[in-house]
């Protein structure tokens, strides 16, 4: 039931409700009958995965530093390379798509994409806000908090 939960919350919101920012711009040059730039495509789309990602991983380190975990060091680590390795993904996206239009940049896109639809995840899967039980008053494992 959780994974359903998380499933249609993330089809929902992250890929529908998100992508306002790529499709409303490219809705809005259909209806007034321009053609659509290539260019601010990939703006837009690198746009919404910066946004995701960017959100995602400080959810993942504020859960990190919330909670004593073994991993927690590592964890961190990878995240502070994951970040690196996506800012360079992003420059060399945004630096080829200003100087020319390579139809390869869109496979740069989708890892992109992927990459923070992933981090997402990590990030919110084990999320309280997903329990099946927390719409009936949370867990019964959780310790109370009165004594």
């Amino acid at each position: 039931m959780r994974f359903t939960t998380v499933l249609f919350y993330f089809i929902l919101a992250i890929i529908v409700f998100a992508s306002f920012g790529v499709s409303i711009p490219f809705g809005l040059e259909s209806m007034s009958n321009k053609s659509h730039s290539i260019v601010d495509l990939i703006q837009n789309v690198v746009t919404y995965f910066i946004a995701i990602y960017a959100s995602s991983c400080v959810d993942l380190i504020l859960k990190l530093l919330d909670k004593t975990v073994s991993y927690r060091k590592l964890a961190i680590i990878l995240i502070i390379f994951s970040v690196v390795g996506v800012l360079v993904l992003t420059i060399y996206i945004l630096h080829w798509n200003s100087a020319s239009n390579f139809p390869w940049l869109i496979k740069w896109l989708a890892i992109g994409v992927a990459v923070s639809w992933l981090i997402w995840w990590l990030a919110h899967y084990s999320d309280d806000a997903f329990n099946p039980n927390g719409a009936l008053g949370g867990t019964t494992q959780k310790k109370l908090s009165n004594g």
